[in-house]
């Protein structure tokens, strides 16, 4: 992921031609509502939003794939709503980006009920729309390819949710990914087997 530093840069400054109007619009957006996030990596928070919508980028999906992908944090994370995002984007980014949100804490009894609602709701998601897999997919590759970086509990977490949660709930929903996306569907998740199979023989 890290190749796709010097690629956020130029776009960040507003360098690259090639991108849409709809696609500037959405970074604006996410850029502001995030302005004052770091990740736990300790990166400017907008490095993980443009790597994943770079990397989907390379496989040439649809516009809105992308949109989705700038904003996929930015329902959960901050003070936009689904409805601002329909607004601006239309229905079917603000119903991607809404899958791929945990509902508000405010909801729940506990972490462990808001994480389980979460997965029912992320594998609705799936069944509903192939882009939200896809974005997911990238989104996890993206968190496991930036564990050095992260305090060794969110290293811990991040791998074994991997490991239970989500390499299985992604080999389980790949058949809703259009053909022309298969195999790269399926090398993402083989760099995520290898990424924590080595983990977990380092780290016993």
């Amino acid at each position: 992921m890290k190749k796709h530093s010097k690629k956020f840069t130029q776009f960040k400054k507003g360098k690259l031609d090639d991108y849409s109007p709809v696609i500037n619009r959405a970074y604006r957006l996410a850029a502001y509502a995030h302005r004052e996030q770091i990740r736990k990596s300790g990166d400017e928070y907008m490095i993980h939003p443009v790597s994943i919508m770079n990397y989907l980028r390379s496989i040439e999906v649809e516009e809105s794939v992308l949109v989705a992908a700038l904003l996929h944090d930015t329902i959960e994370d901050t003070s936009i709503t689904i409805k601002d995002l329909e607004d601006l984007f239309g229905s079917e980014v603000a119903y991607i980006v809404y899958f791929l949100s945990k509902e508000k804490a405010v909801h729940f009894k506990n972490k462990d009920h808001r994480r389980l609602v979460y997965f029912e709701k992320l594998e609705a998601g799936f069944c509903f729309n192939y882009k939200i897999y896809l974005i997911k997919l990238v989104d996890k590759l993206h968190n496991l390819s930036s564990l050095t970086s992260f305090p060794l509990e969110k290293r811990n977490k991040t791998i074994k949710e991997a490991f239970t949660v989500f390499i299985p709930l992604f080999k389980k929903h790949l058949s809703v990914v259009p053909k022309k996306y298969m195999k790269y569907c399926e090398k993402v998740i083989r760099d995520m087997e290898e990424i924590v199979e080595d983990y977990l023989i380092r780290n016993g």
